[in-house]
């Protein structure tokens, strides 16, 4: 009996640190006990003659499930996938603690000071500065894991432009935050638009999303090469990300800001096409596996997430033809479209 306990593995938890679990456990509770049924309810008050929900609450919905949820998975599971990838043991970094904590005060700071109150515009600005800390660090340290890789591709860089992109994102709310306060203002109409949602959903979550499937399809799945394509996917992406941040420059109502955003939902959409087609990600059938086994259920997520991009890409190509037609399509295609996107791919 001794030596076969002495011959047994050690589990996987005794071999590496669970460095995402505290990321994962609160991005869960964010959405599940906040985002999510701000979310339904706004759906609901939206379309019932019970009328619109404040204006703060859509908001609200969004920051959460951008950089509440799908920011601070991503925060937990890079720090396995970027030390995997420059084959070193996973650790947990003296910083993660802090990003953790600033990431959570800024999470709960924001949400305290959307119920208004004395302290409200105090808690706009805490939120502001701490998730902008939170994910300047984070950002920090991926750019040296990316450096780090013994052997880079084009795609890597993705994961490292997607952390910056987010920080960027938090950081230009900051200071729209900071000149409301100064100026007297509410700060909660003070965030930026299209621009931060363009950041933080497309330069950052997508990013990630695509960067990370393009380095690891090779691994699982023979002559699967998305790496060769990470420069196209790399450079129409961030172009989208521009776009949308020139947009902040017009009402969203004029014409010049509803080209542009056209413009970036079809760089987004063109960015999601190269990156599946270089996953082979809609091809009928997985080719031969090289080292690891994927069950039925891993692989119908897969095709879920990757469905559900086809249709968001076609989303967002209607609404773009439709924009630049001088026709610009109803809430409710955007809505769809917004949803497939974060719902179906980022969560698939």
């Amino acid at each position: 009996m001794a030596s076969a306990n002495r011959s047994r593995p050690p589990s996987p938890a005794a071999l590496e640190v669970p460095v995402y679990r505290p990321f994962a456990l609160l991005a869960l509770a964010v959405t599940v006990g906040v985002a999510t049924p701000i979310g339904a309810l706004t759906l609901f008050r939206l379309y019932a003659p019970a009328g619109p929900v404040p204006a703060i609450w859509p908001r609200l919905h969004a920051h959460l499930q951008l950089f509440g949820f799908a920011g601070l998975l991503i925060m937990g599971v890079g720090h396995h996938l970027l030390l995997r990838f420059a084959h070193r043991p996973i650790c947990r970094p003296a910083a993660t603690p802090w990003i953790l904590a600033l990431a959570a005060l800024g999470l709960g700071s924001r949400v305290a000071a959307a119920a208004g109150g004395a302290l409200a515009r105090t808690l706009w600005v805490a939120s502001g500065i701490a998730e902008t800390l939170a994910y300047a660090c984070f950002a920090v340290w991926v750019t040296r894991q990316v450096l780090a890789i013994p052997r880079r591709f084009t795609s890597d860089w993705l994961i490292a432009s997607g952390a910056w992109w987010f920080a960027a994102a938090l950081g230009a709310e900051a200071v729209a935050l900071l000149r409301a306060v100064a100026t007297g203002t509410d700060p909660a109409a003070a965030i930026p638009g299209p621009g931060l949602y363009a950041m933080g959903l497309y330069g950052g979550v997508f990013g990630w999303v695509l960067g990370v499937a393009m380095r690891v399809a090779p691994m699982f799945f023979a002559r699967r090469k998305g790496m060769r394509l990470g420069g196209p996917v790399l450079a129409v992406l961030n172009a989208a990300v521009l776009f949308g941040v020139l947009a902040e420059r017009w009402s969203p109502v004029e014409r010049p800001a509803q080209v542009l955003l056209a413009l970036s939902d079809l760089g987004a959409a063109l960015a999601l096409v190269i990156g599946a087609v270089a996953v082979g990600a809609w091809e009928p059938e997985p080719r031969a596996v090289i080292a690891l086994q994927l069950d039925r259920s891993e692989a119908r997520f897969f095709r879920l997430a990757f469905a559900s991009a086809g249709l968001a890409a076609a989303g967002l190509l209607g609404g773009t033809a439709l924009t630049l037609a001088g026709v610009p399509p109803h809430g409710l295609l955007a809505d769809a479209t917004r949803h497939l996107l974060t719902v179906g791919f980022v969560v698939g």
